[in-house]
């Protein structure tokens, strides 16, 4: 038999963007249980986000809420589509953690985890997102 698992309860800070890329509002989801939260600036296949594009200076975030408390506060549960600049999660109750996989690795346990692109200084003083120039060339079946 299996172990009944609870999710835990979070607390999420978003930093988000408008299309833009323009900061807008910082929002706010207290209490609240995820099934999955997935935030990525590389397109997946099947991924049921906004289109993801390393080339941007921010992230897309998709969270599936599993339950909340007062439904109407909650950001993700009615938009969980947001693109992202920065995003901050937290266990509530300070016993929970949680792990993060990433690449197909698992990381963890944490408590806390803040999650942005890497922010690098530019040589006129100000600060960008950081580009990897990366190419792909798949097999031709010819």
């Amino acid at each position: 038999m299996f172990a009944s698992w609870a999710p835990t309860e979070l607390t999420i800070v978003l930093d988000p963007v408008d299309l833009d890329g323009q900061p807008v509002e910082q929002l706010y989801d207290r209490n609240a249980t995820y099934r999955s939260i997935a935030i990525s600036n590389v397109p997946q296949f099947n991924d049921d986000s906004f289109p993801a594009d390393p080339s941007i200076g921010w992230l897309e975030l998709t969270a599936h809420v599993a339950e909340v408390k007062r439904k109407k506060l909650h950001v993700l549960m009615n938009e969980s589509n947001q693109h992202v600049r920065k995003v901050w999660i937290e266990c509530c109750n300070s016993v929970d953690q949680i792990n993060l996989l990433i690449d197909g690795t698992i990381f963890g346990p944490f408590s806390k985890v803040a999650i942005s692109p890497i922010i690098v200084p530019a040589e006129d003083g100000t600060k960008d997102h950081m580009e990897m120039p990366l190419k792909t060339f798949f097999p031709l079946d010819l």
